[in-house]
């Protein structure tokens, strides 16, 4: 049997030896180059938005209630990626947390929403000249949420002006139409945002699974074939720059119209659904950090005595930290 000599064995090690390098330059410039991409165009962030608070209480009492907690955490986690040409994708997953403290049923309860795609561009339409801008989104809500599916079963069963029936999920449309003044200080924003629902159900079916829900022990709504099939929220707001990790905005909303297949709208007087006043603050301590307080007034609440009442209001605050 011939034998290889040390002397090749050894030859032909150091020529392996000599390779590894080569190859892990290789591995390492793929893997350098991937997560240069990722650092480059990833994006990455979770939101959280505090909700419930008002001038009366910050742990969130209302009129009847003697103490307890009463608040609505929603956290928002998202990931996506800048497409090019000023264009991104963004999945978000929103995640509702109910605190109260009255109510065993949903105390600290996390229901997560449906997720949802947002594909967005930043600039569609942009003027330096002018310093005009058109910013805007279209997304799409994925119905995988157990409060849609629920609903669904239910033949979306309410006892409000008429069923959402997301069963084939939502389609939102977002422009903002800006123009800046004083060098970019002072903006002036007319956001408006259009709700598409997809619906799933017929309108006997709605009236068939609607009438069974009814009929159980306990159950209430109203027995309607009806549906909403689109809202409108106009959004109009003005933001002055203070520096360049501040900024102070007036916002005022119509509220949410909405129009069912009956051809009917609701008013932007509507209790709690109806146009408000909102001041706050955008402050960014860090590129990576975003804090928003904000306070509300209900300009069409039925309690005439807290229409613009500077003693009654609703405090948020929002708080989002991005990752990419």
């Amino acid at each position: 049997m011939l034998r290889t000599p040390r002397i090749l064995w050894g030859l032909l090690l150091a020529g392996s030896l000599a390779t590894l390098p080569a190859l892990a330059d290789v591995a390492t410039s793929t893997s350098t180059s991937d997560q240069s991409w990722i650092m480059q165009n990833g994006k990455a962030s979770y939101l959280l938005w505090m909700q419930g608070m008002h001038s009366e209480s910050l742990t969130g009492t209302r009129p009847g209630m003697t103490d307890g907690t009463n608040l609505t955490f929603i956290h928002f986690f998202a990931v996506g990626a800048n497409l090019g040409k000023g264009f991104s994708l963004k999945l978000t997953q929103p995640v509702t947390q109910n605190i109260d403290e009255k109510d065993e049923t949903v105390k600290k309860q996390w229901q997560p929403g449906n997720p949802y795609l947002t594909l967005s561009h930043g600039k569609i339409l942009s003027s330096e000249r002018y310093a005009a801008n058109l910013e805007g989104y279209f997304r799409y809500y994925i119905p995988v949420s157990r409060g849609t599916q629920d609903a669904m079963n239910k033949g979306f069963l309410t006892s409000g002006f008429a069923p959402v029936d997301n069963g084939r999920g939502a389609i939102r449309l977002f422009l903002n139409p800006s123009k800046s003044f004083l060098d970019g200080k002072l903006t002036f924003n007319g956001a408006m945002l259009t709700n598409i629902h997809l619906n799933a159900l017929s309108k006997q079916e709605r009236i068939n699974r609607q009438a069974a829900e009814l009929g159980k022990p306990g159950a209430s709504g109203t027995l309607t074939g009806e549906r909403e099939k689109l809202n409108v929220v106009i959004n109009p707001s003005v933001v002055y720059s203070v520096n360049p990790k501040v900024d102070v905005y007036l916002e005022w909303a119509t509220g949410t119209l909405r129009n069912d297949t009956a051809g009917r709208w609701t008013s932007i007087n509507v209790d709690d659904d109806g146009q408000y006043l909102s001041p706050g603050v955008y402050w960014s301590p860090t590129k990576k950090v975003y804090v928003n307080p904000y306070i509300s007034y209900q300009l069409s609440n039925a309690d005439t005595d807290k229409r613009l009442d500077l003693t009654h209001f609703d405090i948020g605050v929002q708080l989002q930290y991005t990752f990419l």
